[in-house]
């Protein structure tokens, strides 16, 4: 077996096909920090080389053609990177020092995932940050923030990733799981099985929750505005909100009981229903300023200028034009890389399967850290405008997980992403393309009244 398979590397590493993988795979471990495990490594391979086979073949043979590339490069005399086992699990890293690093991130991650309740992800972030890191890989840029997480609990024993980023054990108990993503249960009518694969959607390694009525039961304990209607889903049964729709203003953080504030003015005889509607945008906008909240501001496309200038004028926020920070950090991590700028705006124009758009992405990865980091502010909020390359580089999960910090303790104060308006959804969109919002009282339309003040003008006739 070690015969052939050193025959076998003097074979590969001729091969152009091979010598063009290795090639890649060190660009891969590169982005993740210079270290990732087998299967991270096998999916990067998969997304850059879809393949017709069904599964399992085509996990399989990514792998051959990974440990092709793998075994080639060891055959040379100063290889970028190397193999590294512990128990059950396989890295590939540029020294041994960063798979040490790697499994100090797992146990800080395993300490984390028994915390009741659920670090939030600013916390998760800041006690990674802690531990001691390895020496830095020359040509190699040490583990972002955004790869932190991931590559904690890739050497964690029990802890897991949600989809906002918080470490959590895997087969966490039903009633935390419910009682962690009772923000994603608004919006109207939800049977069992919606129920169920809204927390699986944040929690996939979550222990699965009961069936109807244990569930309802659990839902009660926690004090969740949810109560069960035999009669819902065409007589199979669901769970209905007992809350009422309003311009209420909830905070992400885990409770037993969600509280909100709900202004529901009514305006008196004769006022014009445009005025009033634009006086309860304003106490609603008053109230987010004072308490900080996630919200998204749409607004007819004529007048997003003439909103931003509002906003900035009436309310204490700080503005992030977030196109110019991402342009910015993708320029300097450009440079970084040796790459000419022009080579990058034509990846940006390329197919979404060509080599050179996926090659574009990994350096979209290196600027992730910069771009959340523009979006925090701990005093006050942060009003987003211009956020479009979120939607073009599919990156609309990096809202969501900084929306979570608004309102927790040590978290960000309050955010407010501006964009135009879409008339055929009611839920906000940027390029067609949904912003993750956890219920209908985070997002606000901005209307031609509120933005003229005539609902503030003195001596208005009605």
């Amino acid at each position: 077996m070690g015969q052939a398979l050193i025959a076998g590397r003097k074979r590969w590493h001729l091969l152009p096909s091979v010598t063009a993988l290795r090639d890649e795979l060190y660009e891969v471990l590169r982005a993740k920090g210079g270290i990732g495990t087998h299967e991270e490594v096998i999916q990067a391979i998969l997304a850059a080389h879809p393949s017709e086979l069904d599964e399992p073949a085509r996990t399989q043979m990514a792998s051959v053609a990974t440990r092709a590339a793998f075994e080639a490069e060891k055959h040379q005399k100063q290889p970028r990177y190397d193999e590294y086992r512990s128990g059950g699990r396989i890295f590939l890293s540029a020294s041994a020092e960063l798979k040490a690093y790697a499994f100090r991130l797992g146990h800080a991650a395993d300490r984390l995932a028994e915390q009741d309740p659920l670090p939030t992800p600013a916390r998760v972030l800041e006690t990674l940050r802690r531990v001691p890191p390895a020496p830095e890989v020359p040509d190699c840029p040490p583990p972002g923030d955004s790869r932190l997480p991931h590559l904690a609990v890739a050497a964690a024993e029990n802890a897991t990733l949600s989809s906002r980023l918080e470490i959590y054990p895997r087969g966490l108990a039903p009633d935390r799981a419910l009682a962690q993503a009772q923000n994603a249960l608004f919006g109207g009518t939800l049977t069992v099985e919606e129920v169920r694969n809204r927390v699986r959607s944040r929690y996939p390694e979550a222990a699965p929750l009961p069936d109807h009525p244990e569930l309802e039961k659990l839902i009660q304990r926690l004090g969740l505005e949810l109560k069960w209607n035999p009669a819902a889903a065409d007589g199979k049964g669901a769970y209905e909100p007992t809350y009422r729709e309003s311009p209420s203003v909830s905070t992400s953080e885990p409770a037993p009981q969600r509280y909100s504030t709900r202004t529901t003015p009514t305006p008196p005889i004769g006022v014009d229903p445009k005025v009033a509607e634009a006086r309860a945008l304003e106490d609603k906008l008053q109230y987010c300023a004072r308490q900080g909240a996630f919200l998204v501001l749409s607004v007819e496309a004529p007048f997003i200028r003439a909103a931003e200038d509002e906003l900035k004028k009436r309310f204490p926020v700080s503005l992030c034009n977030l196109d110019e920070v991402f342009l910015t950090s993708l320029r300097q991590h450009a440079e970084q890389r040796g790459a000419d700028w022009n080579v990058i705006l034509r990846a940006d124009d390329a197919d979404a399967q060509s080599p050179d758009w996926r090659k574009l992405q990994r350096v979209v990865d290196e600027c992730l850290p910069d771009v959340e980091q523009s979006l925090r502010s701990r005093d006050t909020t942060r009003l987003v405008v211009n956020p479009g390359l979120l939607a073009r580089y599919d990156r609309m999960d990096l809202l969501a997980r900084v929306a979570d910090e608004v309102g927790r303790t040590g978290g960000i104060h309050g955010l407010w992403v501006l964009v135009p308006a879409n008339d055929q959804t009611s839920l906000p969109t940027l390029n067609q393309k949904a912003i993750p919002i956890t219920n209908a009282a985070q997002h606000a339309r901005l209307t031609e009244t509120w933005i003229t003040n005539r609902h503030r003008a003195a001596g208005v006739k009605n």
